[in-house]
């Protein structure tokens, strides 16, 4: 049995290490390649199962799973896609499996069984290419071709070369020779048997020749002779063949000489072979049949089997010829066909006989790719020679002979490509091969490369060609290591980082693509202590990214705390190809960023302000305060609740509170006399919220005001009492109770109304009467609830309306009414209805006025007759309208009455109507029926309508019209409805509801009505008949959809081709068609009238030109160019082929190199040859051969397909073998044939890879010291063997770098012959751990069989203690500092921080112990040695100190001993801060709230002036508390305000609410007027509070008292007022203490000098003094300046006091007037300067002019007063003083600047020699006029007044202002505002002729002078 089995290409391993998506790449472990499937299998069949053997049956039936597809990711776990057993490894259900290429397998794309979908046939095609493939979700796949063995199956049965035989007597055998042949390949040797004729078949032996499963080759040979009488009368018999399983038959007729000629047959004489080319015209001569009758007799022909009806035969003459045009390529691929003719002599009578045509060949066919693309995929590393893989590039030329032959180009533009070979025949492999490698991948250029194959014919005169495109893509492998940017990393992050928070990305870089490169990276945190790379950091290992781990306390330790540590040193590592090949490593910070934690805190709880109305700010400016402790915060202040009206404005960074401008606090404004604003702080992530309170006070000041002056009000008579009349309303501006207002009526109410106090609303008391009174004039009066009441008028005027004031009206408005045209006169035919509520009853009249109209029976207005107006009348009492004239319709159809009532008792009546509408339709009398009118004649019965057909539905057929002479149409309609048409019942226009149809119905008879409007209705009735016309609608229809037909190729001309055939539905000519040919191919045809075409131009009909040809045939109507109609129909023409040619190899000879280690199973393809036939067909069928050189049966040569594989190994034979081929056509049994030498030579190849002795793991690991003295230190010494023979054996030692091979590293060296590896250097751990080198050790085979061995060596270095503990370094080289926080009072022991330090070495060398070098000198605190805790040795209170400094020493030395440094040594931490062992640790202590806040004194006293306003400042009082933040603020109020009324020593209680306020910065400020306290006291009870828990508070009591201005005095100290402020107690208490008055300051100023300037070196003291008495009243201002004087050696002896003068507050200097007096002067005297001499001299002497004037102090009885000492002093005024007067000032100016000489004892001694000739005496006889009693208090009260200098006016300072304003220093005039009065406020009379100047006095005592009048 023949052998089915053939081997196919071999396909090449493919494996994709890498893909671009990063993902594992995928690798086939089951591809389907080199299945065999039967050809028998049915479509459907599965024909491969996981585990089934790789023969499938032949009779598997379609559908059948031929195979399952596996792939797996490389290297890692088999994806089994469809195997249960093999879920368990599954690593991925996402893998895709796909089949291109063919249609006979489809694959289930998730389970990868492969299932046939098309029936095979071996005998077709024996084996089947295509590409199966792989992909998975990111887009890496896999493709490889695969060829797919159809296996034969004996499913053919034996045929007979005749079906019919004529035997013989005559010879030796009845039949000389038979063939029979099977198709298929397997079965049993065919076997022929003889049966149906039992005589013969006894008597005859079957003898075989040739004897096969697929040839048999035989004869039918008697044992002896045979006698004809013997055989009866049958001689004929049936030859069986049978192959096992099928049989066939065939009959052999035996010819008896003298059997009559009507028994005998027709026996084939003629040719059995002829000869066509292809491409020869239809009708060339093949050959001639010839048969011959035994007997005589003529015979017929007939072809039985005609292949594609190429050949047709003449049936007498046995002409074969061509009916087609005949492509060998197409239906004679292997250059024969066979043809079957029956030879005939009677029905009965025939012998059929197989013809063989041979098609001979014509160059035709360029050489062909079995694809236009081709994909290869290499490594870049491929060394070069290596041919690429998985290409299977087949060049086919289906040309036979020289045609098929042609040359290989490749065009590569880099020249790194060849193909091979560079020729061929027919059929040729064709390979691609690298030539000059290895490739780069990381050159961008080598990527990619796109090679163009050019296959052209070498020995045709045509030259065809065509091309393919190869796409080579270059694979990338890890030959770089990945790379970081930078040295070093930095990165940061929030304290309070969440868990998994990003804090940024490292990434690295890698040349490498794929998983080589940074899509298979793998990145990991190294070094570092263990807390931080488990517990604080990790990292994503595929993208870098630097996270913060799980931790439960984020912010807070153990978690990531600024406080605790500010920075973090790792090292990260990151290694691709993920995680298993190169290695890369880089320092990284990570340093904290401090975040906002803390909330801010309001200074208090609620915050209070007050306002006055119709302020527009507050006076002093009012903030609110709050604290944040964090540094970064700012705070945002806002108002989020309680001011609607935005009345306040928060500032947002200041927190002050402002009045929104221009908008005043007043009732029109604001609801509340307080507002209560919630605020809020905001730092932007926390908030904190209090109380703001806003106290408005009122001041009544607004009278009430009515929103109206007058109201006027209208009232009815009847309206009851208690009903509503009006309500007013007032407004009043003021606040609160001022501003509730109550409401009364004054006067003139007449008791008939009344008003409600509260709501404003007046109400009727008793019944109006409009009769008695018609108006009403009210006075209102609004009174608001202040104090003193202010009044608002108003005056409401209030109409009574009579009650008689409705019109008539009609009842409806507009009536109707209805009349015949016959209605008699004055018969009444509507009454109109009225009504009038207050109407006397018969007073209301009725007429009818203009308008009257009417409209006609055709709804038109009548204008022209007016005679409908007098159609009727109306009754003026009873409202009937009656007929008054005779009713025409003719006139008017529809009247319309104007009607007007009028109420006569109406006064006036005009006033008292309506009008109203009545309608009257006059009915007609319906007499005449409708008429028709036109198109309907006199003549005609009906009315006659024309319409074309077709028209759109709802045309206009046309109009009827109907006329009534009586009344109008009412309608139209059509009776019976009609299905085609429809009238319109108004206008009567006919359209059509259908399609019309002429064909259908020519013409359609209608009935139409007309009814008209009148009564009774009336109605017409007339015929109507639409008469269609005929149009052209309608198209020619071909009888059949399409026209096929069949004709041979050059068919001549007249030859019928087929018949067309159409119609059309439309009458007449428009019906009748005629036909016609269009088209590029008419011209060869011609169709007459009944639609026959036939051909005219045969040479036009080449089949190789065109196999088909197109016809189109138009048909077309009769009608009129512009309507006529026409339908194309295309007729699909089809010309039949005829063939011939001879087989051609495609080279003579061939050329091929193997190795000798060729594998077997599968065995690869050696070479290819390729024949070519252009015949079709079996002629065309190739069958190639080994007819020489193959005697050893090494090789085997595939019949089909050409291809030699090796059959044995070849190994230990020849080198060079010459092989003789042979191809045949008509499957190997042709005579036709060919012949060519294949040379093939067997290549010697090294077979062995080294093998590694020393290290023999593949990753092996050695150690080494670190630091070792020797720098050529001995690592290792390689050793390998390779059991190959000759140079392939010697071995050399390399390492690899990358992709070269080099002697040296870095760090070490290689003896590439010795194998000895040594150290270049000496090595540190620190700097690196371990190194990793990849070994190599190389045999010395050719370029293309060199083998490499590779080992993985890892050499660690050992540890060393060489390196010192480190604590992080900042970037100025200096060690960041440590900042702790600890809770004072917490208990010692407690752990304050912990300081790390890291050590590079590893194990026990980088243990690290830790010491406290300086600052803990105290022993505060100790360290934990081994893992750095800071604890407290004692408890800390903060208020005794609240941080600590120490220095803490990292060292590897557990005994280590130091001593707290010396302050010298002290002086050496500047060059400490460098050394990264000593770390300065910070410690703050934090407060708790364990102090209570204290007063600074327990008493403080202050005075008011009793006119002071609101908001006046007192005080500022003080308290403190040691504690720190919040806890040491305070807040303060007041408790009670006890009054003191003056001369009382028992508090009448506490004054609520407090007339004084305390703000949160303990200033005491005013919160009411003091008028009503005049002279009484008060002791206030402040209190201050803690603003944080447990809110301990303090007292302090501040005695106050109400004063006048003139009871204080002034006390003037030489010190600035800043420093004055902040002695103010001091001062207070020198004063108290030593005068054993107690003396209250009460105000301080910047002093005022005499000319009005200030003096900020001095400062105003205001004082008064209180009795220390029970009753504690304010004491004269005589008794504290008597005091003061008394105690004057007691107050000198406290220097710091500075006191410079003391007067009375009242007797303070006052502005001169003087100077612009004397620049008048100077300005006079520039103009009259020689004129006015003498008066400048007098001038400059009155400026000069000092008088003194004598006071007189009349007797009193008063003893204080009587025992006063005059002290008379002169000072001369002419000369200043030579002695240096302390702080500039002259004696004179402090003279005359005190009421008390002792404190100018020391400045007046200078001049006292020196007196005035001036004479101060008092005189009683001078005329002396006051503004006021002579014996003031202030001249009783002063017995120091004896001396006076003239005074200026001291400017009027009101206490309570701040200094520095301008009014502080404004000239005090005439206003009774002035609290000191002036020289205004006296009058001067100087009288003349006395010898001595009597000067007027004021009140003061002092002189008026002139110059103070200037």
């Amino acid at each position: 049995m023949f052998q089915s089995l053939v081997w196919i290409i071999s396909i090449c391993s493919v494996c994709l290490a890498q893909t671009e998506s990063g993902q594992p790449a995928l690798v086939f472990t089951a591809d389907m390649n080199q299945q065999v499937v039967s050809e028998t299998t049915q479509t459907g069949t599965v024909v491969y199962t996981l585990r089934a053997s790789p023969v499938v049956s032949e009779t598997t039936q379609t559908g059948t799973v031929v195979y399952t597809l596996r792939a797996s990711p490389s290297g890692g776990t088999e994806l089994v896609k469809g195997d249960e057993s093999g879920l368990s490894n599954v690593t991925s259900n996402n893998l895709r499996f796909f089949i291109r290429g063919t249609e006979a397998f489809v694959v289930n794309e998730a389970t990868g069984e492969v299932t046939l979908s098309q029936p095979l046939d071996r005998e077709t095609a024996d084996s089947i290419k295509l590409l199966v493939g792989v992909t998975d979700v990111s887009g890496a796949s896999v493709e490889i071709p695969i060829t797919v063995i159809v296996s034969d199956e004996n499913d053919n049965p034996p045929t007979f070369s005749q079906a019919f035989y004529d035997g013989s007597l005559s010879g030796a055998a009845i039949l000389e020779e038979f063939i029979v042949n099977d198709a298929d390949l397997v079965g049993e040797i065919i076997e022929v048997t003889c049966t149906d004729n039992v005589v013969i078949c006894d008597q005859v032996d079957i003898v075989s020749s040739l004897s096969s499963a697929s040839l048999f080759r035989g004869s039918v040979v008697p044992r002896k002779p045979l006698d004809p009488a013997n055989l009866g009368t049958k001689s004929s018999f049936t030859l069986i063949a049978n192959d096992g399983v099928h049989t066939s038959r065939a009959e052999v007729k035996i010819i008896v000489p003298g059997l009559s000629r009507e028994e005998s047959r027709p026996i084939y004489t003629g040719p059995l072979t002829g000869i066509v080319t292809e491409g020869d015209d239809i009708g060339t001569l093949v050959l001639t049949l010839a048969a011959e009758v035994i007997g005589g007799g003529s015979v017929t022909y007939q072809l039985v089997e005609n292949p594609g009806d190429l050949f047709e035969v003449d049936a007498i003459t046995g002409e074969l010829r061509t009916a087609r045009a005949i492509d060998r390529e197409s239906v004679a691929l292997n250059g024969f066909l066979s043809v079957t003719v029956r030879v005939s002599k009677s029905s009965d009578q025939s012998v059929e006989q197989v013809l063989t045509i041979i098609v001979q060949d014509v160059n035709d066919e360029p050489p062909r790719f079995n694809q236009n693309e081709y994909f290869a995929l290499i490594h870049e590393n491929l060394p070069s020679g290596t041919p690429l893989s998985g290409l299977n590039i087949v060049a086919t030329d289906r040309d036979s002979n020289l045609n098929a032959m042609f040359e290989l180009e490749l065009i590569d533009s880099s020249g790194l490509f060849v193909v091979e070979p560079t020729s061929g025949v027919g059929s040729t492999n064709v390979g691609i091969r690298l030539a000059k490698g290895p490739l780069d991948y990381e050159n961008p250029n080598q990527h990619k490369f796109i090679l163009l194959i050019t296959a052209r014919e070498s020995q045709s005169k045509e030259r065809l060609s065509s091309t393919c495109t190869v796409i080579v893509t270059v694979q990338d492998e890890n030959d770089n290591s990945p790379v970081f940017e930078r040295e070093l990393y930095a990165l940061s992050v929030s304290e309070e980082a969440s868990n998994e928070t990003e804090i940024g990305i490292v990434a690295a870089s890698d040349r490498d693509s794929g998983l080589y490169g940074q899509k298979g990276f793998r990145y990991e945190l190294l070094f570092g202590d263990q807390r931080t790379n488990d517990t604080l950091f990790n990292v994503e290992p595929t993208t870098g990214q630097i996270r913060v781990s799980q931790c439960p306390t984020p912010g807070r330790q153990p978690c990531l705390d600024y406080e605790a540590r500010s920075a973090y040193f790792l090292i990260l590592r990151v290694t691709d190809d993920e995680g298993r090949g190169n290695s890369a490593l880089v320092p990284l910070r990570i340093d904290l960023r401090d975040v906002n934690d803390n909330p801010p805190l309001f200074e208090q709880f609620v915050f209070q302000a007050s306002i006055d109305e119709g302020a527009t700010k507050f006076d002093p400016p009012f903030k609110v305060r709050a604290r944040d402790e964090d540094s970064i915060s700012v705070l945002t202040y806002s108002i989020i609740d309680g001011d609607p009206t935005k009345m306040f404005f928060l500032d947002a960074k200041t927190g002050e509170v402002r009045v929104n401008k221009p908008i005043e606090v007043n009732s029109s404004h604001v609801a509340t006399e307080e507002f209560n604003l919630n605020i809020q702080v905001s730092d932007g992530t926390y908030k904190d919220i209090a109380t703001l309170k806003i106290a408005i006070r009122d001041v009544n000041n607004h009278q009430p005001i009515f929103l109206q002056a007058i109201y006027n009000v209208s009232i009815s008579e009847l309206l009851l009492p208690g009903s509503n009349v009006t309500q007013v309303s007032a407004t009043d501006a003021d606040f609160g109770e001022n501003a509730r207002l109550s409401y009364k009526i004054e006067r003139a109410s007449y008791n008939k109304f009344q008003i409600d106090p509260e709501t404003g609303v007046i109400k009727v008391t008793q019944p109006l009467d409009f009769d008695k009174q018609n108006t009403y004039s009210l006075q209102l009066v609004a009174v608001d609830n202040g104090w003193p009441a202010l009044t608002g008028s108003a005056a409401v005027l209030v109409n009574v309306l009579d009650k008689n004031n409705h019109p008539p009206k009609f009842v409806p408005v507009s009536q109707h009414a209805q009349a015949t045209e016959t209605a008699k006169l004055n018969s009444v035919i509507h009454t109109l209805s009225a009504v009038d509520r207050d109407a006397i009853p018969g007073s209301l009249r009725y007429s009818l006025v203009e308008p009257i109209t009417a409209v006609d029976r055709d709804g038109r207005d009548v204008k022209t007759n007016t005679m409908f107006k007098n159609f009727f009348g109306i009754n003026t009492l009873t409202g009937d309208i009656f007929v008054k004239e005779a009713l025409d319709r003719g006139v008017a159809a529809v009247v319309t009455l104007t009607t007007l009532v009028t109420d006569t008792s109406a006064d006036p009546p005009v006033q008292q109507q309506s009008k109203g509408l009545i309608t009257i339709t006059i009915l007609d009398v319906n007499e005449h029926p409708p008429t028709f009118t036109k198109p309907r004649n006199s003549e005609e019965l009906f009315i006659n309508l024309l319409v074309a057909e077709e028209q759109p539905i709802g045309s206009i057929v046309g109009k009827i019209t109907a006329t009534d002479p009586d009344s109008p149409i009412d309608r139209y309609e059509f009776l019976p409805p009609n299905p085609f048409f429809a009238i319109d019942s108004r206008s009567g226009v006919v359209t059509n509801k259908q399609r019309l149809d002429y064909e259908a119905s020519p013409e359609y008879n209608l009935t139409v009505v007309a009814h008209d409007a009148g009564i009774p209705s009336l109605s017409s009735t007339a015929e109507v008949k639409v008469t269609l016309i005929n149009i052209n609608d309608l198209s020619p229809v071909f009888s059949s959809k399409m026209y096929e037909a069949r004709i041979p190729e050059h068919s001549p001309a007249g030859t019928a081709v087929l018949t067309v055939s159409a119609t059309d539905g439309d009458a007449g000519s428009f019906g009748r068609i005629t036909y016609s040919l269009t088209g590029e191919n008419a011209k060869y045809f011609t169709i007459d009238s009944s639609g026959i075409i036939t051909v005219t131009d045969p040479g036009g009909l080449d089949r190789e030109r065109s196999p088909s040809m197109t016809l189109l045939v138009a048909a077309s109507d009769l009608a009129l160019p512009g309507v006529r109609r026409t339908t194309i129909m295309p007729v699909e023409v089809y010309l039949e082929d005829i063939n011939d040619n001879q087989p051609k190899f495609l080279d003579n000879t061939y050329r091929a190199t193997v190795a000798e280690t060729v594998p077997l199973l599968p065995p690869p393809p050696i070479v290819q040859i390729t024949a070519i036939d252009h015949d079709a067909g079996l002629n065309s069928a190739l069958r190639y051969s080994i007819i020489e050189g193959n005697e050893e049966g090494l090789f085997t040569l595939d019949a089909t397909t050409g291809i030699l594989y090796p059959a044995l190994p070849l190994t230990n034979h020849s080198r060079e073998y010459t092989l003789s081929v042979e191809v045949r056509d008509l499957n190997g049994t042709g005579t036709n044939f060919d012949r060519a030498t294949v040379k093939i030579h067997v290549q010697s190849v090294n077979q062995n890879k080294p093998r590694f002795i020393v290290p023999s793991l593949a990753n092996a690991t050695i150690h080494i010291p670190e630091n070792s003295k020797d720098e050529d230190h001995l690592v290792l010494v390689l050793k390998a063997e390779d059991d190959d023979p000759g140079d392939s054996a010697t071995l050399t030692y390399h390492i690899r770098v990358g992709e070269q091979l080099v002697q040296e590293t870095p760090e070490f060296q290689l003896n590439p012959k010795s194998g000895e590896l040594r150290t270049r250097l000496k090595l540190d751990r620190e700097a690196q751990a371990s190194f990793e080198l990849l070994l190599v050790a190389k045999d010395q085979g050719s370029s293309t069989t060199s083998y490499e061995t590779l080992r993985l060596l890892t050499v660690m270095v050992e540890d060393e203690n060489d390196n010192d503990p480190e604590f992080p370094v900042e970037r100025r080289s200096k060690v960041a500092p440590y900042h702790f926080r600890i809770e004072e009072n917490v208990r010692p022991d407690t752990a304050v921080g912990q300081v790390q330090a890291f050590d590079a070495d590893t194990g026990q060398n980088a243990k690290i112990y830790y010491h406290i070098l300086a600052g803990n000198e105290g022993n505060w605190f100790y360290i934990d040695r081994t893992h750095g805790f800071v604890y407290n040795r004692v408890v800390l209170d903060r208020e005794v100190r609240h941080t600590y400094d120490l220095l803490v020493k990292a060292t590897n030395d557990h005994q280590y001993l130091t001593t707290q440094m010396s302050e010298v040594d002290r002086e050496k931490r500047q060059a400490m801060d460098h050394d990264p062992s000593i770390a300065q640790v910070h410690i703050d202590v934090v407060d708790i709230n364990d102090n209570p806040p204290h007063f600074e004194r327990e008493t403080f006293y202050a005075g008011v002036d009793y006119s002071s306003n609101s908001d006046k400042l007192l005080l500022h009082i003080h308290a403190s508390d040691p504690d720190f933040g919040i806890n040491g603020s305070l807040s303060y109020f007041i408790r009670s305000s006890n009054l003191f009324h003056m001369g009382s020593q028992v508090s009448s209680g506490s004054v609520v609410p407090s007339p004084f306020h305390v703000t949160t910065d303990g200033r005491l400020f005013t919160e009411s007027l003091m008028a009503e306290y005049n002279q009484d006291r008060f002791v206030l009870e402040v209190v201050a509070r803690e603003e944080a828990p447990p809110f301990r508070e303090d007292t302090a009591n501040v005695h106050l008292w109400v004063y006048e201005p003139n009871q204080l005095s002034m006390i003037v100290v030489a010190k600035p007022l800043e420093r004055a402020l902040i002695e103010r107690e001091l001062l207070g208490d020198e004063l108290r203490n030593a005068t054993q008055l107690l003396i209250v300051i009460d105000e301080m100023r910047h002093h005022v000098e005499d000319d009005g300037s200030l003096n900020k070196n001095k400062t105003d003291v205001y004082v008064h003094g209180v009795d220390r008495g029970g009753n504690k009243t304010i004491a004269p201002v005589s008794d504290v300046l008597r005091a003061i004087d008394l105690h004057y050696d007691v107050l000198r002896s406290f220097n710091d006091t500075a006191i410079v003068n003391v007067v009375s507050a009242t007797a303070a200097p006052k502005k001169a007037l003087l100077e612009p007096a004397i620049m008048a002067l100077i300005a006079l005297l520039v103009v009259l300067f020689v004129g006015f001499v003498m008066v400048i001299f007098t001038c400059c002497c009155i400026r000069n002019w000092d008088v003194v004037a004598a006071t007189y102090q009349p007797e009193s009885n008063n003893k204080s007063a009587a025992s006063t000492v005059n002290r008379e002093r002169m000072l001369s005024t002419l000369q200043r003083p030579s002695h240096p007067a302390s702080l500039s000032h002259s004696p004179s100016e402090l003279l005359n600047s005190t009421e008390n000489p002792l404190w100018i004892d020391k400045y007046v001694k200078p001049y006292e020699e020196q007196e005035l000739s001036m004479r101060v005496a008092p005189d009683m006889e001078s005329p002396i006029r006051t503004g006021g009693a002579s014996n003031s208090a202030a001249d009783q009260a002063n017995p120091y007044a004896t001396i006076q200098k003239p005074r200026r006016a001291l400017p009027s300072i009101h206490l309570g202002e701040e200094v520095g304003e301008s009014s502080d220093y404004a000239t005090i005039g005439g206003s009774p505002h002035n609290k000191y009065p002036t020289s205004r406020d006296t009058q001067i009379i100087l009288a003349s002729g006395s010898s001595t100047p009597h000067l007027m006095m004021n009140q003061n005592g002092e002189p008026i002078l002139v110059a103070d009048l200037i």
